[in-house]
């Protein structure tokens, strides 16, 4: 690929067979305040090829400091096949992989909305959300988190009867 003058990028497809096909985005003519011109810089947090595991969909997703470190992290739920929330601890570093925190994984919900706040007071921060696609299992929910000395079990659910669980690919078990 070979870059001019900023405004487009050529890709040879068929081995150039054919001429190469422009394609890109222009120039940003958008400016802050400041007078800086914005642009975006795209950075991998999960995919398939970084985790191994499909995405399982996008429907929520908040930024709030989930381990209290003081930088944002991504907390995500979704539903493709399978229920899940799962957060991303922020590296800090634009270059640094974000490491992938699996809570939940099941069969029937759609994890679809999250509101960050320390429902309890306890100092750490809670997510108040909802679920739907899950029949009986639908509602609002409070997510307390729970810090302790000793490991414990990821998600506790609220109902001794809940859809059923999936397990976590290895890598996930030990958070990361």
């Amino acid at each position: 690929m070979v870059r001019l003058a900023g405004l487009i990028a050529l890709v040879c497809l068929a081995g150039c067979a054919t001429a190469p096909i422009p394609v890109g985005e222009p120039l940003s003519d958008a400016s802050a305040a400041d007078g800086r011109y914005i642009s975006w810089h795209e950075h991998m947090i999960d995919g398939p090829l970084i985790s191994g595991l499909p995405v399982t969909g996008g429907d929520g997703l908040i930024m709030t400091d989930i381990d209290g470190d003081g930088d944002l992290d991504v907390y995500a739920g979704g539903y493709i096949r399978l229920g899940r929330m799962g957060w991303f601890a922020n590296p800090r570093d634009a270059a640094g992989a974000w490491t992938r925190h699996e809570v939940s994984r099941r069969i029937r919900g759609m994890f679809d909305m999250f509101v960050a706040i320390d429902l309890d007071a306890d100092g750490d921060t809670d997510f108040v959300g909802t679920r739907g696609n899950a029949n009986t299992f639908d509602g609002v929910f409070w997510l307390e988190q729970a810090r302790g000395t000793e490991p414990a079990r990821v998600f506790q659910p609220a109902r001794p009867d809940d859809s059923r669980e999936m397990p976590l690919p290895a890598r996930d078990r030990a958070g990361g």
